[in-house]
């Protein structure tokens, strides 16, 4: 009996070691997520680049950024998980709550109660905000209304009341429309050519192009000769169809994955032919792509959608558009990629290696460590160097036994952060 007793007490003390050393990993979570080192290494996210590099799940992931940004404006929560009192499972439910004004409340409750204790009375508190929020969405959707006038200058002014979902699939759909527009002008046109529309009448312009009923998805062409897409100084020029300049690592992007049609022309510009649209990914092959990779390749992205295929030696150099010289990648690192922040290359069998200008090799696979002796006592020694006090007892909490009053509890909380209503 004592035997197991005293594994009882190594758990417990073990695991307020583990608060304190995870408190200390959200410490600098936070910090990285906030100076932005996960973007030096082509992540989308702090939440991509932990599920790349700590093998955390990107829900996990997300949940401990969420988290780590919390603490730094709860600093008596964050010093009691610093000292080991409470777990990561209180602190990660406190935290979707928590308030500067309630957290002293909720931190008295979660060294009196049990982790479930603490996750209930969070879903009470979350229940009653959510009936408070149905009944101001109710409200909010009674007010829609669209009206319009005419100014002075006989334009017509258009107002409109959406609730948050109307107004959220409204503003989706003409972002995206307005990002089509600025694809077909040219998005890195700084050539000098005409001036940019506002992106108030860029936004005036999507709407019509919603209204027309036109489909955003439209071809845009790219006038480029073969000498300018097989520079690889970028020396030379292309343009779109309307004249509009384009840089020609852009339009060598736009080319790797599109149709392309070869037009012969005299010393005077004139065509003398037209050759068959070619280069493109043909549906067999993308079939095959898109089963072997999955999703886009770059190391720590774990995009499924919007994926578009990269040759890895373009055509124009040669290329050919064949399983073994293609990749997946999502729209960002597929531009970071012709922008040359990254290199790629195919090893063989699927397995793609992706370096930085420099040559430093950016890995998709974690090394693996083998530690001797208990990796626990590491954390313990770097607690006891921090100069934490933790034995058996400092996570234990504090209940007796006595059956909790969710009810006032949440009427606790609530009171805490000013929002008591009922």
């Amino acid at each position: 009996m004592l035997k197991h007793e005293a594994l009882g007490n190594r758990i417990s003390e073990l695991s307020a070691h583990l608060n304190a050393a995870k408190a200390q990993l959200l410490e600098l979570i936070a910090e990285f997520d906030e100076c932005g080192g996960w973007a030096d290494e082509g992540c989308l996210t702090c939440a991509h680049w932990l599920n790349w590099k700590c093998g955390v799940s990107t829900t996990a992931a997300r949940e401990q950024v969420r988290v780590a940004r919390a603490l730094r404006e709860l600093p008596q929560i964050h010093d009691a998980f610093a000292r080991g009192i409470i777990s990561y499972s209180k602190v990660r439910a406190m935290t979707r709550v928590a308030t500067p004004d309630s957290e002293e409340y909720l931190l008295m409750l979660a060294e009196h109660g049990t982790a479930a204790h603490i996750e209930r009375i969070v879903r009470g508190v979350r229940q009653v905000h959510a009936a408070q929020e149905l009944r101001r969405s109710d409200a909010r959707h009674d007010a829609r209304a669209l009206s319009w006038n005419f100014d002075d200058n006989g334009m017509v002014v258009v107002q409109v009341r959406l609730d948050p979902e109307q107004g959220a699939r409204l503003i989706d759909a003409l972002q995206r429309t307005v990002d089509t527009m600025r694809t077909e002008r040219g998005e890195d046109d700084n050539s000098g050519g005409p001036p940019w529309p506002s992106f108030a009448t860029l936004r005036a312009d999507a709407l019509l192009r919603l209204v027309d009923g036109e489909r955003a998805d439209t071809e845009i062409v790219v006038h480029a000769s073969a000498e300018v897409l097989a520079d690889d100084a970028g020396a030379g020029c292309c343009e779109l169809d309307d004249g509009s300049v384009l840089a020609p690592e852009t339009a060598r992007r736009l080319a790797c994955d599109a149709g392309v049609v070869r037009l012969l022309e005299d010393a005077h510009g004139e065509p003398l032919d037209v050759g068959r649209k070619t280069r493109s990914i043909p549906p067999a092959i993308r079939r095959a792509l898109n089963a072997r990779d999955r999703g886009c390749r770059f190391p720590g992205c774990d995009a499924t959608a919007h994926v578009e295929g990269h040759h890895i030696e373009h055509w124009a150099h040669g290329g050919e558009t064949k399983l073994s010289n293609l990749t997946s990648l999502c729209r960002v690192h597929h531009r970071l990629v012709h922008e040359g922040r990254f290199g790629v290359e195919h090893r063989g069998h699927g397995v793609f290696r992706f370096t930085r200008p420099d040559g430093e090799v950016l890995s998709d696979t974690l090394p693996r460590v083998v530690l001797e002796g208990c990796p626990m006592d590491l954390i313990v020694q770097s607690n006891q160097a921090r100069g934490l006090s933790i034995d058996d007892r400092t996570g234990v909490c504090k209940w007796d036994g006595v059956p909790m009053d969710a009810s006032m509890a949440v009427e606790g909380v609530l009171q805490a952060r000013g929002e008591f209503e009922f």
